[in-house]
């Protein structure tokens, strides 16, 4: 898992948790992507779009990156109170073959987090 800090509010520092998983699709790797709110009034769309633009200033615009970068779009998968619960959801969903989150051409599974604030986007995506 990479820890990337990024800019702060309130009390604690941004951070962003970014690790990817195994390759058990022909051409498709599984991503896990942890936001925190940058404020108490920001959302899972603009967390996303936060995401997919770091993913994509990391691996390119080219396509075919095995990251959030592919994706355009999210699919509410539930809450967890924190982060490894979060976490542990996203596995599960993605071990099972989940039809919201199972095909790397389709939207990324976004799981809302309580403590801290934030969401977790995971899923399949192309490599």
């Amino acid at each position: 898992m990479t820890v990337k800090i990024l800019d702060s509010w309130g009390q604690g520092a941004k951070v962003t948790d970014t690790h990817k998983g195994r390759q058990n699709k022909m051409g498709a790797s599984t991503f896990v992507d942890f936001y925190k709110a940058e404020s108490p009034t920001d959302t899972a769309k603009k967390a996303f779009s936060r995401a997919v633009e770091d993913a994509q200033y990391e691996h390119g615009h080219g396509g075919y990156t095995g990251t959030i970068a592919e994706k355009d779009s999210i699919v509410h998968c539930g809450s967890a109170d924190t982060r490894d619960e979060a976490y542990r959801l996203a596995d599960s969903l993605i071990e099972k073959g989940d039809s919201r989150v199972d095909d790397k051409w389709g939207p990324a599974g976004c799981i809302e987090v309580k403590e801290p604030k934030g969401w977790v986007f995971f899923g399949w995506a192309s490599d």
